[in-house]
This record gives structure tokens, C-alpha cells and sequence, in this order.
């Protein structure tokens, strides 16, 4: 899937330039520069190195990209989960976070919930279809938790809450250490905002 922002409307673009973030089929997410259609130009390539990539959605008001990507450099446990970063700056891509439906993080266990087939975003909401062909899933997500954090929505101060075969750590420990578990909640919490 192919997505256009003006450098006029992103935060940090150049002001003259046109750009497309677009996949290399299941291989990459790239930005190009396409100022000029009869010379599109490579300006970076945002993450490559992917067995799998589908319909990705930019925010040009924002430079907010959700990407979708197969997750297994990472350790997900699904075909397909979303990948976020700030374009804003169109050369200098910044990681924000890795996205996806419980039971398709890494650690989990169980059957994982099915992929992610593209994400829209609209006002303060983000929808994520899974499944789409079959066991399908519409998750609709509060925008500024997702991209500022939100400690009750974190898995990991979830499993850092319980005792037994999803625990955090999973292995020496028979209480939960709530100090710790409080300096998680805390460090999602203070998460800046893009």
C-alpha cells in the first residue's frame, strides 16, 4: 500500500517536496521522494529485512505511521503486527513501538489471534482489523494511550503482576516485586508523546 504526505503538512518535511511511503513488496517499508513524478527518488527506507508487509496508514498532520510488518525478528507470534513511527521527519525515521493483539506478543503462549490486516486512523482512534478472511477482530484503540503509553494496557506490567506460567520473570521469583513492578508502571507512564 502506497501513502502520500505534502511536505507542507508534515511537522518536519521539507516545505517543496512530496513524499510516498510505500512497500517493497514483503520485504521493506520505504519513503521516496517524488517531488518530481518523472524522477522519484529513494530517501530512506524506514525497515526492511521482512518476510511479510500489507496496508500501512501515514497521518501527514502528524507524521505518525502505523506499518505493518511480520514481527518474527522480534519474536511475535503472528504473520503480520503493526510497527509504529514518527515520520515527521521523512529522512529520519524514529521508532515509537511495536503493536499487536494479546497473545501475539512475544512470551505469550496459546494460540496467537490472527494478523493484522491494515490500520486506520481517525481523531483519537486507531482500528486494527485481524483476520479478515477468517477469526476476524476489529480493535479499536485510544490514539494518545497508544503512542504515550498506558500503564493499565501494558502486557508486561500485567505479567509482572502475576504468579504462575506467564509470570514475569518467568523463573525464580514466587512474589511479585511491587517495587518494581511500580517503576514500570511509573517509566510507561512518564512516556513522552510524539
Amino acid at each position: 500500500m502506497a501513502r502520500v504526505c505534502d511536505g507542507k503538512t508534515l511537522p518536519r518535511g521539507a516545505r517543496e517536496k512530496i513524499y510516498l511511503l510505500r512497500t517493497l513488496g514483503n520485504l521493506a517499508h520505504e519513503i521516496w521522494d517524488v517531488t518530481d513524478p518523472a524522477k522519484p527518488a529513494l530517501l530512506t527506507t524506514v525497515l526492511d529485512g521482512l518476510k511479510s508487509t500489507h496496508k500501512n496508514w501515514w497521518e501527514c498532520d502528524s507524521g505518525i505511521a502505523y506499518l505493518v510488518a511480520d514481527g518474527a525478528p522480534s519474536g511475535w507470534r503472528t504473520n503480520r503486527m503493526t510497527k509504529i513511527y514518527d515520520l515527521s521527519d521523512p529522512a529520519q525515521p524514529r521508532f515509537i513501538r511495536d503493536f499487536g493483539l494479546p497473545g501475539q506478543e512475544p512470551g505469550s503462549t496459546g494460540t496467537a489471534p490472527e494478523g493484522v490486516h491494515g490500520p486506520i486512523a481517525h481523531k483519537n482512534r486507531v482500528y486494527f482489523a485481524y483476520g479478515t478472511g477468517a477469526k476476524g477482530v476489529l480493535q479499536i484503540v485510544d490514539r494518545e494511550k497508544l503512542l504515550a503509553g498506558d500503564p493499565q494496557a501494558s502486557v508486561v506490567l500485567r505479567l509482572l503482576g502475576q504468579r504462575g506460567a506467564e509470570q514475569m520473570p518467568p523463573i525464580a521469583t514466587r512474589i511479585v516485586d511491587d517495587a518494581g513492578k511500580s517503576a514500570v508502571e511509573a517509566w510507561i507512564a512518564a512516556m513522552p508523546k510524539p
